[in-house]
């Protein structure tokens, strides 16, 4: 939840449509004098911002068209003291789901002209206006490629100026693992020596029945995750000896460092990964009862190498541009060896595909069971809490077809 923020919007349409609020005699209840939110007359609740949703086709270029462009028109109010007592960011997000096969772009516009724009980046893009002023603003959220919904947020987020400093900590989650399957991809190898396992699984690891998984590991704190492995150490790394440092910020932006744990060269993936990061573990499950059972099965504990994917949620607080890029993991910085992490409200993701994403299942008869994923396996990485590292998904298992029930992340049931 923010500290007191505001928009007023005085119309917003999405693609031609006007939008209302859910409740609008709770909303007037949230009035806050220095900045406000109205949607079609009504008031709404300012601490949260706007969200929206919709679906989009892609149209002949990354315009903003009739077909494949939604727009978000508000009237943005602020009282000039609130403005004077805080530090302001008016932001707009749009992400969508990892499996959909699509692409959105975010364009934010006040009195029609140009204030920030993104691609995609990988799964979400956010646009900031730095300086907000009162005025007619504009969000076009534009889908480039593919056809999917998409949801979308904005916000203003305001901070005391007079703050003190103090140290701001990630907070590693899990998000509900998916895309479960028995299928292999690609290095196929025949069912009646393994069944969605990879060549490289069976033969180093004696894998033989793979349920393979996509993992999304979030930091929902205010501290950006950041993990540093000087050169000395990456040379370890090939024995599998590397030891990261982790860099803790304040919010004045000093930092201290930390000694954490251990890194190895992945040779399928060909970069550095932070070990024992992630762990599969299945369970029976009560369907009925909603309780786990004995434990049936679980993976070696898998490592990562940091890289911001799309939004952990939207509205979270601190979140901002995506700082972490896949190229991190194979390239070290000048003098400073391989940095990577993971930006305030963003996720990282591990695809069912990769090597080594998969809990062998050998034995295990047909039922109902739960996959729990654990973030931090080893608790090696310092954060604000570890009560939201556990993730899961419950699925049903007959004649080697996987269904997924149910899905829980750290933060509450999808």
């Amino acid at each position: 939840m923010r500290v007191p923020l505001g928009l007023a919007v005085a119309a917003l349409f999405f693609a031609g449509c006007l939008e209302t609020p859910a409740n609008p005699s709770e909303a007037n209840a949230a009035v806050v004098s220095s900045a406000r939110i109205v949607v079609a007359g009504q008031t709404l609740d300012a601490t949260d911002g706007y969200r929206f949703d919709g679906k989009l086709a892609a149209g002949s270029g990354d315009a903003c068209g009739f077909v494949n462009c939604d727009k978000a028109v508000f009237e943005l109010e602020l009282d000039d003291a609130f403005v004077a007592a805080n530090q302001l960011k008016l932001e707009a997000s749009v992400r969508w789901h990892f499996a959909d096969d699509v692409s959105y772009k975010i364009r934010l516009l006040r009195e029609g002209k140009d204030v920030d724009q993104a691609d995609w980046n990988s799964y979400a893009s956010i646009v900031l206006d730095e300086d907000p002023k009162p005025g007619t603003y504009t969000v076009e959220v534009i889908a480039v490629q593919g056809k999917a919904r998409y949801e979308a947020i904005v916000q203003l987020e305001a901070r005391p100026k007079a703050a003190p400093p103090r140290e701001i900590a990630p907070n590693l989650v899990g998000l509900a693992p998916d895309e479960l399957t028995l299928e292999s991809y690609g290095d196929v190898v025949p069912s009646s020596v393994a069944r969605g396992c990879y060549s490289y699984e069976i033969i180093e690891q004696g894998a033989r029945r793979c349920l393979r998984v996509s993992t999304a590991l979030g930091n929902a704190g205010e501290g950006q995750l950041q993990v540093h492995m000087v050169p000395l150490e990456g040379a370890k790394a090939g024995a599998g000896m590397g030891r990261y440092t982790q860099r803790i910020f304040s919010t004045d932006g000093s930092f201290r460092d930390v000694p954490v744990g251990l890194g190895a060269f992945h040779p399928t993936h060909r970069h550095f990964h932070y070990n024992g990061l992630a762990q599969f573990t299945v369970y029976q499950y009560d369907l009925d009862a909603e309780k786990r059972g004995e434990q049936v099965a679980q993976s070696r504990k898998n490592g990562f190498c940091f890289v911001d994917m799309g939004l952990v949620a939207l509205g979270l607080p601190g979140t901002t541009y995506s700082g972490n890029h896949e190229s991190a993991c194979f390239t070290p910085r000048q003098n400073g060896g391989w940095i990577t992490g993971i930006s305030p409200n963003w996720y990282d993701l591990y695809w069912n595909d990769l090597d080594d994403q998969y809990v062998d299942i050998q034995g295990v008869p047909d039922g109902t069971y739960e996959l729990v994923f654990m973030a931090n396996a080893e608790k090696t990485i310092v954060e604000t809490t570890m009560d939201d590292n556990e993730a899961s998904a419950v699925f049903s298992l007959k004649n080697n077809q996987v269904k997924v029930l149910k899905r829980i992340d750290g933060f509450g049931a999808h």
